[in-house]
């Protein structure tokens, strides 16, 4: 069907199905569409394909081969002719046809090519916000160069003790008082969305949202084979809105796991987020595809830049955590904090760990 698929895409297809288990046909649809489509039109090709396994439709080898040769002659003649000729209109009333395609061009209905994530909402949410406000507060240790009036400051506000005399005819009654202001803590989030973190990653989005909601200066953003900014949508006014927005943004949700690419992408398009200030936390569970040794060399450079860089593992404390990656073990010397997100009395032994 002319998808540009090699051995790593299949090995990645392998493992998960291996590690997972069973699944049911929607879940294997998103899992393998987010390793084999790259491109915008390979979602048509990739969805023809799938649709014919389910429903044992015959596949004609002169059908595959004019496919093949389209794609690398003339992709704009492949995605006219394949719309029109290959895809059939959906009928609503068969029971085989497990999504609608998308003709290529406008459409008056809402995109959901992209997985819904909306059901990680459920849970409770008070307690992760009281986790994230002892989070910022911990990370607030520092005052910043600005003021603020306090009954209790070190210094005198003497700004405001000329306007105090003008009022009181030259006598004021107090003198008031100044300390410096604590600084905002500058947090980056940076969560695996692979297929390996979807159990896991319900309560690090928490952690996250709430963290936006108790301070301005959060970046949050989600990777698996790519990178994405979600700080926007994380700034929504419900947990489920922000999760409903994040699904129609993020292409590669439960897919492979490149954490050596991703670092390396951060490091360069969004480096701005980087400096002496920032707080780095990357949650992961450490499942690589790629080279160890890429992944300590990029931390090792992320960790010059930023303030402290801690990792958030939801194996740790389970039997899994016992094998421990390749990946965990070169990243070590790089890491200032080592902590557990396996599940909400975990994560209250953050704010500790930080301080």
């Amino acid at each position: 069907y002319g998808l540009m698929i090699g051995p790593t895409e299949i090995s990645d297809a392998m493992n998960i199905f291996t590690n997972q288990g069973f699944m049911d046909r929607a879940s294997a649809y998103w899992c393998l569409r987010s390793l084999f489509v790259n491109r915008f039109p390979e979602i048509n090709m990739f969805d023809q394909a799938f649709r014919r396994f389910w429903t044992f439709e015959y596949f004609d080898s002169r059908e595959v081969q004019e496919y093949k040769s389209d794609i690398f002659t003339g992709g704009k003649k492949f995605s006219r002719r394949r719309t029109e000729t290959v895809l059939p209109e959906h009928d609503p009333s068969s029971g085989n046809v497990l999504f609608q395609p998308n003709p290529v061009g406008a459409s008056s209905r809402k995109s959901e090519e992209y997985r819904d994530v909306s059901h990680l909402a459920e849970i409770n949410s008070e307690e992760v916000s009281r986790i994230a406000s002892n989070f910022v507060r911990s990370l607030a240790d520092k005052p910043g160069r600005r003021y603020q009036s306090t009954r209790h400051g070190t210094k005198i506000d003497l700004r405001r003790l000329l306007r105090e005399s003008f009022r009181a005819g030259g006598e004021p009654w107090r003198i008031p008082l100044k300390s410096r202001k604590p600084r905002l803590p500058n947090v980056v989030f940076m969560l695996d969305v692979s297929g390996s973190m979807d159990k896991h990653s319900r309560n690090l989005l928490h952690l996250a949202y709430e963290t936006c909601r108790k301070t301005s200066q959060v970046k949050v953003f989600v990777f698996s084979t790519d990178v994405s900014e979600v700080t926007r949508e994380m700034k929504s006014n419900t947990m489920a809105e922000a999760l409903t927005k994040i699904s129609g943004k993020v292409a590669h949700w439960s897919g492979g796991t490149r954490i050596g690419d991703c670092l390396t992408q951060l490091s360069t398009e969004f480096s701005f987020v980087l400096n002496r200030y920032t707080t780095f936390v990357l949650m992961s569970d450490g499942w690589d595809t790629g080279d160890p040794e890429d992944v300590s060399r990029k931390l090792s450079v992320i960790k010059r830049t930023v303030k402290k860089l801690v990792w958030l593992n939801p194996l740790i404390g389970s039997g899994d955590y016992e094998q421990a990656t390749r990946t965990l073990e070169a990243s070590v010397p790089f890491v200032d904090v080592f902590a557990s997100s396996r599940n909400i009395n975990e994560l209250k032994k953050l704010p500790a760990l930080i301080v």
